[in-house]
């Protein structure tokens, strides 16, 4: 399976970000919730979700690519949330 980030996200509409991504070709969107933006590093909470998913990314596009793998992609959409981040 092939994942590929395109982009650094958006914040959407209830103060989460999407990022548009790649799975074997096909477009799909990883939607970070804003819990999972709270939970994903204590430490460095930032203001602006952005900032934090910036400041995180690495981490939480591992727990989008185990979203992803673990098949929970629908409608083109892929939820992460605080569940998520356990490796």
């Amino acid at each position: 399976m092939t994942i590929q980030f395109l982009a650094p996200g958006v914040t959407d509409e209830d103060g989460g970000v999407a990022v548009p991504a790649t799975v074997d070709g096909e477009t799909v969107v990883c939607r970070f919730t804003v819990e999972v933006l709270r939970e994903v590093n204590q430490r460095t909470r930032l203001s602006a979700a952005i900032n934090q998913y910036m400041a995180n990314a690495t981490k939480l596009r591992a727990a989008a690519e185990r979203v992803i793998r673990a098949g929970r992609i629908e409608n083109g959409r892929v939820v992460v949330v605080p569940s998520d981040l356990q490796a």
